[in-house]
């Protein structure tokens, strides 16, 4: 089997037609985290919700952010997921222009940002929540209220917006620290698909073009994705790590941080992944010139 990249255009209609499937990738790689399983306690409910709603957003990332990359790796022996396969999408009969519709079955996609020193950020969600985070309590509230009808039911909310705002923080401390540079913001594979080398090909794409560009490269790691991470040189930032007690949010509850505290008391002040904890890291990775990345390129795998 042959498996090859595609960079998505906002120039090709038929490109829009591709995020049914990386909706589907992203569901179904999420639902093998456990924090994401935590969050998404009743997936049997929420499943469609949330497929929907990845479907809206990164539609609306590649027609209006200018930085935003899409890159999807196609299985070109398979033919499509049945659920991918649809005669049009909203919106992008907007776009000009049309090139050959790529071959075959996603089974891997990457999201990544080119990221300014400064102003505003590039990822409409993130600055979105920058935004929120730096308004009065007051406002926030009233927002959350607005919202509030909106969000996706059987799922906790609360947990979800915690590791949001940590996320979001690290995002804006990097900035601070590295100024411009490479966000990979989501990179997932179909688990039926784990193992062949995708992952490892969109990365290796991703920070091609970082080197190409001089930048450095950050990213927030889930603990089964660090080997790939490693092979194309990031490494933990030290002291940032992102912990999260599973089991004090279990089944859409909260049992709050007396809990968690209590936990952390009897482990000896030590939390260890797996053990009810999970852990996100935050990684980056240094600017390299073009010349160095030789060795990165990425194609296609036999």
């Amino acid at each position: 089997m042959t498996l090859h990249t595609y960079t998505l255009s906002r120039s090709r209609p038929h490109d829009f037609k591709l995020f049914r499937a990386i909706a589907r990738v992203h569901l179904a790689a999420w639902l093998e985290i456990p924090l994401m399983g935590t969050i998404m306690y009743r997936p049997e409910l929420t499943n469609a919700a949330n497929w929907a709603r990845y479907l809206q957003t990164d539609t609306e990332s590649l027609k209006n952010e200018d930085e935003v990359r899409f890159v999807v790796v196609l299985d070109d022996q398979l033919v499509p997921d049945e659920t991918d396969v649809e005669t049009d999408v909203e919106g992008a009969g907007e776009a000009e222009g049309d090139g050959a519709r790529p071959e075959g079955r996603v089974i891997a996609a990457i999201k990544y940002y080119v990221v300014p020193a400064t102003g505003a950020h590039p990822d409409t969600e993130t600055q979105r929540e920058i935004d929120k985070q730096s308004a009065s309590s007051v406002a926030a509230d009233t927002e959350a209220a607005a919202t509030s009808s909106a969000k996706t039911p059987h799922m906790n909310h609360e947990l979800s917006d915690i590791f949001v705002a940590s996320l979001i923080a690290a995002r804006q401390e990097a900035t601070q620290l590295i100024g411009a540079h490479v966000l990979i913001d989501n990179v997932y594979t179909d688990p039926a698909h784990h193992r062949r080398g995708a992952a490892g090909m969109l990365m290796r794409l991703a920070v091609r073009e970082a080197d190409q560009l001089g930048l450095p490269c950050m990213l927030e790691a889930s603990p089964m994705g660090m080997k790939v991470y490693e092979s194309v040189g990031f490494g933990v930032l030290p002291g940032k790590d992102i912990w999260i007690d599973l089991l004090r949010w279990e089944e859409g509850g909260d049992q709050g941080e007396e809990f968690s505290e209590r936990r952390l008391e009897q482990a000896g002040g030590v939390r260890t992944a797996g053990d009810g904890w999970y852990v996100q890291m935050i990684m980056l990775r240094p600017a390299k010139s073009k010349s160095k990345s030789k060795g990165l390129e990425s194609g296609s795998i036999d």
